[in-house]
């Protein structure tokens, strides 16, 4: 099977190919062309076609039309990327690209495999990644590793964000103000003011509003109601001829009520375990089944009920960057800073669906049954703060053939966790029934957790990129190096108490008689602990490209990556949360071809990819844990895979867009390092959709005096995926493929006011469709729980700009 897959992908890279070379052979007479693109993933300015990396770059017009207004609405637009959120918090963005990103990106004691830049800025946590305030130029996605010019832990790609410098020609105004169904209303502002022939100001201001989808019928607001606040100034000044300075200051408030798991499977007939934990989970597992209706399997409920006041989360973050370029004899000397700050307080409550307070599974106020015992309502706080110095070379010798850029890299982040004594989970492991009375047994999980971080990198580079003197310079090979150090130091405590409480009520009197609750948890469970880990990797990356002719780029790239170990905060082993986990190291080859054919009417990118994972990190829930999880260097896997990105200019007034995505991953070994056991057939990939594509069209209906009727449509495609390492929870874990179609019709540039008016009705699912985008198998009361993805939404954009 896996041999036909790679046939198949051979075999789709080599019609691209041939293709390519047919069409360009066919004359164009309507002289029509595609415009450039300019890209800056090599930190260099350049064609996206001389790029010879798998890349996919969305222009500002791209973002507006396809509605893309933070990364989550990335989510199968390009090819091999999967986006989903955090369960817990909605907030924090899990990244995956060609199957590779992280399963849980809320811990700050482990770096993620996608690195994400802002305006060249390595931000290092997901949580609170939206960046709707920003005016972004471009986004650009880099597929594969990126070892060397990005070394921050990019073993399975890079997203980079730019936004629109100010600019010091003209003063400019932008408003644009969106509504829609579910409440949605939001504004967004932007005014540029030269302050001089070489500055310019630029103030940008966001608010916005929307209810959720999924009703809550008990207190407290709708699962997904969400409100953020977010402005931004940015400076951009040519100091002098030679040295020029760019500065933006952003800061974001996000108000929200995370979507609740929706239970729609019962916990599975469970054995008794030797596992105290496994045993008390399956005993509630069994008895929560009375509060949950299941005969809808695999059905959206529009209403869940819940026992407790449902609380909001806040996110609230500030960031500055800056940027100073200095030309000096054809040599560019570049500074790069910044500096971040989040403040993030999660509420969730997973046990959503029940009324009754039997059973709950959330960080709100408990008290006990017999009153003697009382936790508060606790979000779990999260603070973390960061800094980056970049420093930067760039220039050229031997006539212009050499192009190099050489650099050194810093990096210093702290966080800070304190969670106060909180509940977890109360749920009933005996009900006992006689025709006088009913006995509740219940179990009582409370947590104490508290941790600091502080992580520090520093990394040195070189790219070498050499033009060869033969066949009329059109070859080149790049070489790229990175040296990388990182250290890392957590001091972590942690008390977890579990507590048996007894209530009998008497049905003729109704009235009820609690005992107090009993200590039942070992003393073992508390512990408190410093723990510092150092890493260092070289990593290497290999380019050979060539110019097939004046329309066709192919390349051969081999390139390097690490990502740095870490610790688990989740681990409940005090040894082993000491002892930490090592870096994993991925090495890739990819074969692409870039070309622009019928007169560059037709841009048609594909590449081949093959890489491999070694000491791979392996996150393993583990058996009667709510929480809990185990983080090991466990695997070996291989990736294999092509990538198709096309666009069409069929006519003056249509544009056509595909792109094609197939993946094969494979895990190779899994060796329990406790035991020596080969457990490879346990295991297998997370977030790893074999194929995934999207089509879309833009075409100009009209053209009037006054204006111009638009309207665009793309429809986006994620084949079925797993979403845990285990086999074994494969079948609960599996999403069902589903695609997802969006569209706009717009009139544009509508002269009014001494400047130009848009109007635009757009739609998101227009079918509506009902689809799962996060699963999570084995909590106590569901054998499968489900996130569904956003059901229809409808709504008007007016924008206004001069």
């Amino acid at each position: 099977m896996h041999i036909n897959k790679h046939v198949t992908m051979l075999a789709t890279l080599g019609f691209c190919s041939s293709m390519g070379v047919f069409a360009a052979e066919i004359s164009d007479k309507k002289n029509l062309s595609l415009e450039e693109v300019i890209v800056t993933a090599q930190r260099k300015v350049e064609s996206l076609q001389d790029t010879p990396i798998s890349i996919a770059a969305l222009t500002a017009e791209d973002l507006e039309k396809q509605g893309i207004n933070n990364i989550y609405d990335l989510k199968a637009r390009v090819p091999n990327l999967t986006v989903d959120f955090h369960p817990v918090n909605n907030q924090s963005v899990r990244l995956f690209i060609r199957g590779t990103g992280t399963i849980d990106p809320q811990q700050i004691t482990q770096d993620a495999p996608i690195g994400v830049y802002l305006d060249g800025v390595y931000i290092a946590r997901s949580t609170g990644m939206a960046f709707d305030v920003a005016e972004l130029a471009r986004i650009e996605v880099l597929r594969g590793p990126q070892g060397t010019l990005y070394g921050r832990n990019s073993t399975g790609g890079t997203l980079n964000l730019i936004t629109a410098r100010p600019n010091p020609a003209e003063s400019s105004f932008k408003a644009k103000v969106s509504a829609g169904n579910y409440n949605m209303l939001s504004g967004k502002f932007s005014w540029n003011q030269p302050l001089s022939d070489n500055a310019a100001i630029k103030l940008a201001y966001l608010g916005s509003e929307q209810d959720g989808f999924i009703e809550n019928t008990g207190e407290g607001g709708d699962f997904g109601d969400r409100e953020s606040e977010g402005f931004r100034i940015d400076l951009s000044w040519d100091i002098s001829d030679a040295l020029r300075l760019d500065y933006g200051y952003d800061q974001s408030s996000v108000t929200s009520i995370n979507y609740s798991m929706q239970a729609v499977r019962p916990p599975h007939d469970a054995p008794v375990s030797s596992n105290p934990a496994e045993t008390f989970q399956n005993q509630i597992g069994q008895q929560a089944q009375r509060y949950y209706d299941y005969t809808i399997e695999d059905k959206k409920l529009d209403k869940l009920a819940t026992s407790v006041p449902v609380s909001p989360s806040s996110n609230d973050i500030l960031g500055h960057s800056l940027t100073l370029s200095w030309m000096l004899n054809e040599q560019q000397f570049k500074y790069i800073g910044g500096y971040r700050e989040m403040e993030d307080r999660t509420r969730g409550i997973l046990s959503a669906g029940s009324e009754s307070p039997e059973y709950r599974l959330d960080y709100e106020a408990y008290t006990s049954k017999d009153g003697s015992l009382h936790l508060d309502a606790q979000a779990q706080p999260l603070d973390h703060s960061q800094f980056s110095h970049e420093f930067q070379w760039l220039g050229s010798a031997l006539n212009e053939r050499l192009n190099y850029i050489v650099g050194l890299y810093y990096f210093e982040e702290d966080g800070e966790e304190i969670h106060p004594l909180h509940h977890i989970l109360n749920g009933p492991v005996s009900i006992v029934d006689t025709p006088l009375t009913t006995t509740i047994t219940s179990i009582l999980m409370a947590e104490d957790s508290r941790f600091t971080v502080h992580n520090e990198a520093w990394a040195s580079f070189a790219q070498l990129d050499y033009t060869l003197p033969i066949f009329d310079d059109r070859f080149s090979v790049i070489f790229g190096a990175r040296h990388s150090e990182d250290s890392r130091a957590v001091n972590r405590y942690r008390n977890l108490q579990v507590y048996l409480e007894t209530e009998t009520v008497d049905k003729l009197l109704g009235v009820s008689i609690a005992l107090p609750p009993l200590f039942v948890g070992p003393a073992s469970d508390e512990f408190q602990i410093d723990a510092k880990k150092e890493f260092s990797d070289d990593s290497f990356t290999f380019v050979l490209s060539g110019r097939i002719s004046d329309d066709i780029n192919t390349y051969i790239k081999f390139a390097e990556a690490y990502k740095s170990g870490g610790f688990n905060t989740r681990e409940p082993d005090p040894v082993r949360f000491a002892e930490g986990f090592d870096e994993e190291k991925v090495e890739s080859l990819e074969i692409g071809i870039k070309s622009e054919l019928l007169g560059r009417r037709l841009r048609l990118n594909a590449n081949y990819f093959d890489s491999e994972f070694s000491n791979r990190q392996m996150n393993f829930k583990l058996a009667g844990a709510i929480t809990d999880t185990r983080v090991l260097n466990a695997g070996v896997s291989q990736m294999r895979g092509i990538e198709v990105d096309g666009m069409f200019l069929a006519t003056h007034s249509l544009m056509i867009t595909a792109s094609f995505a197939m993946l094969d991953t494979k895990m190779l070994s899994v060796i329990n390092p406790d035991t020596g056991e080969d457990q490879t057939d346990e295991y297998t990939f997370f977030s790893a959709p074999e194929v995934t594509w999207n089509v879309g069209f833009d075409y100009n209906v009209a053209d009037f005096s006054w204006g111009q009727l638009r309207a665009t449509m793309n429809y986006n495609y994620t084949d079925s995926v797993n979403m845990d390492n285990r086999v074994d929870l494969v079948p609960d874990a599996m999403m069902d493929g589903y695609g997802i179609a969006n569209g706009r019709v717009g009139l544009y540039d509508i002269n009014a006011f001494d400047g130009s008016i848009d109007i635009g009705l757009w739609a998101k699912n227009i079918a509506d469709k009902e689809y799962v985008i996060s699963t999570i198998p084995v909590f106590p009361h569901a054998s499968r729980g489900v996130y569904w993805g956003p059901a229809r939404t409808v709504g008007i954009d007016i924008s206004y700009e001069y």
